[in-house]
C-alpha cells in the first residue's frame, strides 16, 4: 500500500500500528484466528503486516497454505511520533 504520510522522521522515531476492521470491531494486528469448515477441515489464519518509508505491506496468511485471494478487507492505520 502506498503511504506517503509514513515519513522517515516517523519510521525513526515513531510508531506504526494496524489494525483489521469489520463492520462490528477491529482487531490489532497480527490478527490470528482458528478456523473449522463443515468437512472437519481446521486452519489457522494470520494477517500480518510490514512497512518501510512511504510503503506498507499486509500478509495473509492460511496455515493450509491454500493458494485463494483473501476478501476485501479494510484497515486502520495510526501512525505515531
Amino acid at each position: 500500500v502506498n503511504m506517503p504520510e509514513l515519513s522517515s522522521f516517523i519510521y525513526q522515531n515513531g510508531m506504526v500500528q494496524a489494525y483489521y476492521k469489520t463492520a462490528d470491531y477491529q482487531q490489532q494486528l497480527p490478527y490470528v484466528r482458528h478456523y473449522e469448515n463443515l468437512a472437519g477441515d481446521l486452519w489457522t489464519r494470520t494477517i500480518d503486516y510490514d512497512y518501510e518509508v512511504g510503503y506498507m505491506n499486509f500478509y495473509v496468511t492460511n496455515s493450509d497454505f491454500v493458494n485463494e485471494r483473501p476478501e476485501t478487507m479494510k484497515f486502520r492505520i495510526v501512525l505515531l511520533w
